[in-house]
């Protein structure tokens, strides 16, 4: 029988799993903009090859930040 430690690191692995599922749904898909859709910067070239960016990380993060204050 498993005990309440094993119960809660399943648990937690769970939780993870849902999170880390949740986040790349939530990705943007396809090709990447050039330039910045907040700031018209340039988006790095190593940023792009990722894949579906329309922010240069500055931007990024501030997007990131208003959207978890609500």
């Amino acid at each position: 029988m498993a005990d309440l430690a094993d119960q809660a690191n399943e648990l937690i692995a769970e939780r993870e799993s849902d999170a880390i599922r949740s986040a790349v749904s939530g990705m943007n898909r396809g090709p990447s903009l050039t330039f910045c859709v907040d700031c018209d910067g340039v988006i790095p070239h190593k940023r792009r090859a990722l894949g579906g960016m329309r922010r240069c990380v500055e931007c990024q993060t501030i997007h990131e930040r208003r959207l978890r204050r609500g």
